[in-house]
């Protein structure tokens, strides 16, 4: 399994640049967006919903960690994302947790560090098993795992 974390918008005009910004801003990070990449998919959830893609590398763009773990955990994140698939973004999540420090979100939506904890949580990562995912951001999730980016 892969941690995939957005740090730069190349090729994107400069209008979609400014939310990222704020959001590392914001957050103190280089990182406005997290992801996971399992059996060849990756696992996101973005304004446009929660997707399960085939992975394309992209290194001018995003950063990549790898997360140890076995077949069986991968599997439960898959069979988990089945479920998931097509929900919503939580932008109330986004502003009454990262914006707002009060834990609130949607149960039934996500943001992409949201469900990035979540599915780590599902395959069981002892680092984020205390962790809220509402309350996470891409940096945090980086500072709890405490990875080094993949050569």
């Amino acid at each position: 399994m892969i941690l995939a974390l957005q740090r730069d918008m190349n090729g994107h005009k400069l209008i979609s640049k400014i939310v990222p910004f704020f959001i590392q801003l914001w957050t103190r990070s280089q990182y406005f967006h997290s992801a996971l990449v399992v059996d060849g998919y990756i696992l996101q959830a973005t304004t446009q919903g929660v997707s399960k893609n085939p992975f394309v590398f992209d290194n001018s763009n995003y950063d990549y960690f790898n997360i140890p773990c076995s077949k069986e955990s991968e599997q439960r994140v898959m069979d988990y994302m089945q479920g998931e698939i097509g929900c919503e973004y939580d932008w109330k999540g986004i502003f009454l947790s990262q914006i707002l420090p009060l834990s609130r979100e949607d149960p039934e939506k996500w943001f992409c560090s949201e469900l990035t904890t979540k599915l780590l949580q599902i395959s069981e990562v002892e680092e984020v098993e205390g962790c809220v995912p509402c309350t996470m951001s891409p940096g945090d999730i980086l500072k709890v795992l405490d990875l080094k980016i993949l050569g």
